[in-house]
């Protein structure tokens, strides 16, 4: 059961079996990898439950909107490498795609917020440090920071990366 309101992205897709609460279920090819995803829209609460139907996991990495920050502010300037994708009444998600060497600006999140990598790749944070974060890297690894916080993402590597940030309003 889902309560709350939820961001998040698919870090790993497979096909998927998936019903609603008191819906016939259906089987499906599941979501890409890199695919947002929130419940912006849904009546909430809402039921329902889902069963990987595939031989390759499917992993998300979701995070809930639990309450408002109460920060009001502008999105982030379109940049290379970032830009807004999605703006819902609780969150804003941008996708951040980075070429090997290639930054974002050294920019300022007014809102606290989430930051999610997709894919493999090394990935390095110049800036205010973060509250929290995943003890690995590569696909699937986070990093949570407060609202004020300063930061510029890096590709580290040698191959493009692609995170998503979520900015919590």
């Amino acid at each position: 059961m889902h309560a709350d309101p939820h961001a998040g992205v698919v870090i790993s897709g497979s096909a998927r079996w998936g019903q609603t609460l008191g819906q016939a279920g259906t089987v499906g090819p599941g979501n890409a990898v890199g695919t947002l995803l929130d419940n912006a829209t849904s009546a909430l609460p809402c039921t329902h439950r889902v069963a990987n139907v595939d031989s390759a996991p499917f992993r998300y990495i979701m995070g809930r909107f639990l309450a408002p920050s109460n920060v009001v502010a502008a999105p982030l300037p379109d940049e290379p490498g970032l830009s807004l994708e999605r703006e819902t009444a609780r969150g804003r998600s941008y996708r951040i795609r980075l070429l090997p060497g290639q930054a974002t600006s050294l920019h300022r999140h007014a809102q606290p917020g989430l930051l999610i990598q997709v894919g493999s790749g090394r990935v390095g944070l110049t800036g205010d440090k973060s509250e929290a974060s995943s003890a690995h890297s590569g696909a699937g690894a986070w990093w949570w920071r407060a609202a004020g916080k300063v930061h510029s993402i890096r590709n580290a590597g040698d191959a493009p990366v692609e995170l998503i940030e979520i900015d919590w309003k």
